[in-house]
């Protein structure tokens, strides 16, 4: 069987985009330095249209479409179906990314065709079973499952989805093909859909574009009335009713406060206008849903008091401290308008400020950044850590880590910051 026959797709996990697009990054890289061509098939991702905001919430096609038929008949769910499905398209991540459209236009018709399909599931976990240490070691993998499946003269089409933990397989594939085999470049793709489809840009000129990620949600840790504290994540340390936030045993969990400190205790060592400051939080209305649907875990009868909170007064509390921050917008919850406002943020930054509690960010900057056009990065961390970058390899940022500025809370040296970003930014 020759390499000509052989060609591969993506499957991504129902997940958000940002961990769809590193699947993605991946398994492309491994496709094409394995000598198969790549074959597209639409990336959607239901994680990053699942918002509070209705207009998103009535994508739920299945029940809607189930409610519509029952209650008001054919004529006018077919009367209702065009603008709801513009509605979808407009709010889908990968039509104002351009990703999708790309790949459409560059697909060749002799793509298309009768193929052998074969699921490749792979995982950390495939890696120890098959004794795969190299990505050698995982092309020939891929060749004897081709050749145990297929005959000789199949076309076959592998669909490469992921099926378990990615630390060790990603880190694996980036270590060794760092740059996309063909020269894919995603950021071009990105700015040529803005040139055709313009975004406004919330950043005020002539200021260091700085882009503030304070990941809450499903991630958070909430404070009750009596001024405990309930964790949310990690798993292990979840639905447990702690005295003080920093009894919680992970470094990786961040306040509001802490972000908050940081920017006004940062912004002191530069004049007032030095700094536009876009502000991204999705706030806590996940979390109190998720505490909610886990009220059975809680270990205290009192913490059961917190689900009859109002989630947008907790969210209005927490983060009313931003908005006397000069120089800054605070966007504050999830809607796909402010998702796409993220995007181009992040992808226009001079600065980028966010933490261990997420890899969102840094996922996104992975994917459209390299070396000559990456912002500066500021990770927060509560801890001190022995190897701050062991997590970061499997992003395949390792190559860039002298644009990064990781700070312990705990011990934050601001002056030492600042000057970094003075050199690093040219503020002199």
């Amino acid at each position: 069987m020759t390499k000509n026959n052989i060609y591969f797709t993506i499957e991504p996990t129902n997940s958000g985009f940002t961990d769809q697009m590193m699947q993605f990054a991946a398994f492309y890289k491994l496709g094409l330095v394995s000598g198969y061509t790549y074959l597209h098939r639409p990336f959607f991702s239901s994680r990053s249209l699942n918002c509070d905001s209705y207009e998103l919430r009535r994508l739920n096609w299945r029940r809607f479409g189930r409610f519509i038929k029952r209650h008001f008949g054919i004529a006018l769910k077919k009367r209702m179906a065009p603008s709801a499905l513009e509605s979808k398209s407009n709010m889908d991540v990968y039509e104002f990314l351009g990703f999708n459209e790309y790949f459409h236009a560059k697909q060749k018709l002799q793509h298309r065709g009768k193929f052998k399909e074969i699921t490749v599931k792979l995982s950390d976990d495939t890696l120890r079973k098959f004794d795969i240490d190299t990505v050698e070691d995982l092309q020939r993998w891929l060749g004897r499952r081709i050749q145990k499946t297929a005959s000789a003269k199949s076309k076959v089409l592998l669909k490469l989805t992921l099926s378990g933990h990615r630390k060790k397989c990603f880190e694996l594939i980036h270590s060794k093909i760092p740059d996309y085999p063909d020269g894919l470049d995603l950021r071009t793709i990105y700015f040529e859909k803005r040139r055709k489809c313009p975004w406004n840009s919330a950043f005020t000129s002539a200021k260091v574009k700085t882009m503030v990620h304070m990941r809450q949600g499903d991630t958070a840790t909430l404070e009750t009335p009596w001024n405990t504290f309930i964790s949310l994540w990690p798993k292990k340390y979840a639905f447990k009713e702690y005295s003080l936030f920093s009894d919680i045993p992970t470094g990786r969990l961040m306040q509001v406060e802490d972000y908050y400190h940081f920017l006004v205790t940062l912004s002191s060592y530069f004049s007032e206008d030095t700094f536009s400051m876009l502000l991204f939080s999705d706030g806590f209305s996940r979390s109190f849903r998720k505490l909610k649907n886990n009220i059975h875990k809680l270990n205290s009868p009192s913490t059961k008091r917190l689900i009859g909170m109002d989630p947008k007064i907790y969210d209005e509390t927490k983060f009313a401290m931003f908005r006397n921050i000069k120089n800054s917008t605070l966007f504050l919850g999830e809607d796909y308008k402010k998702l796409r406002h993220l995007i181009h943020s992040v992808l226009t930054a001079d600065l980028v400020i966010t933490s261990k509690q997420q890899r969102m960010v840094l996922k996104l900057l992975a994917n459209y950044c390299d070396a000559e056009n990456m912002p500066i990065v500021i990770v927060l961390n509560r801890f001190n850590e022995t190897n701050p970058w062991d997590n970061y390899k499997s992003l395949g940022l390792y190559q860039r880590k002298d644009k990064f500025i990781m700070v312990n809370m705990s011990n934050p040296d601001y002056t030492q910051i600042a000057q970094k970003l003075v050199n690093l930014l040219d503020l002199s």
